[in-house]
């Protein structure tokens, strides 16, 4: 598996966007209170909560700036922490499905409100299914897609994972309907199996600039 760590799943984020310039955050690397997968997303990529000209900080409509932590799923700007009584909000779906925390006691407990993977139930639940990192590397993968996605991709993209997309990226038994993130050899698509989509592989958008096809292979 590819990114079976959050720092492999950094690197491989990184180097898919070919983004080679440090984009971490000592200050929040190094706070107790953080889940330790949080510290160490932080310190690979936490500059993207700050730096409105972060690579990884895209102007997906007039105006709208979007980016890994905000497009589909949100991570939450440690540095303005949501709490809820005894719970630190690190995570939550873009229109309020479902919602995670850790303790705020207990930074590695995870809990779970709304409809995250168990069905839906009131208030907060103990989530031991996954780890916080399983979490983030889901989210920062799935919002790799979703940002890197253009409105001409839908219908032109393959729904299935063909052969030669026969890589590993990652994947856990706790997203029963989930079958993984998948690559081929070459890293030429990105294949989110379960949900139907097929990405190529494209140079990072800059400000001002759309998306320019640099796959060496066919769009799938």
């Amino acid at each position: 598996m590819i990114a079976g760590s959050i720092e492999a799943a950094c690197d491989f984020v990184l180097d898919w966007a070919g983004v080679e310039q440090a984009l971490g955050d000592d200050e929040l690397a190094r706070d107790p209170s953080l889940p330790s997968a949080i510290r160490r997303l932080a310190s690979r990529l936490g500059a993207d909560w700050l730096e409105r000209a972060h690579p990884f900080r895209v102007e997906t409509h007039p105006g709208l700036y979007q980016s890994l932590f905000n497009i589909q799923d949100h991570i939450l700007d440690p540095r303005k922490p949501t709490e809820d009584g005894s719970y630190r909000i690190i995570l939550a779906e873009n229109q309020g499905v479902w919602t995670l925390a850790v303790g705020r006691n207990d930074p590695e407990a995870l809990y779970a409100a709304g409809d995250f993977m168990d069905g839906s139930e009131p208030g907060w639940r103990r989530f031991e299914a996954c780890e916080v990192e399983d979490v983030l590397v889901y989210v920062l993968l799935s919002n790799l897609i979703w940002l890197s996605q253009y409105e001409d991709d839908y219908g032109n993209c393959g729904d299935e994972r063909t052969d030669e997309i026969d890589q590993l990226v990652w994947s856990h038994a706790a997203f029963e309907s989930f079958g993984g993130f998948w690559t081929d050899t070459e890293r030429t698509c990105l294949h989110m199996e379960g949900v139907g989509v097929t990405l190529p592989r494209r140079s990072w958008p800059r400000h001002g600039r759309t998306w320019q096809d640099h796959s060496a292979k066919p769009r799938i």
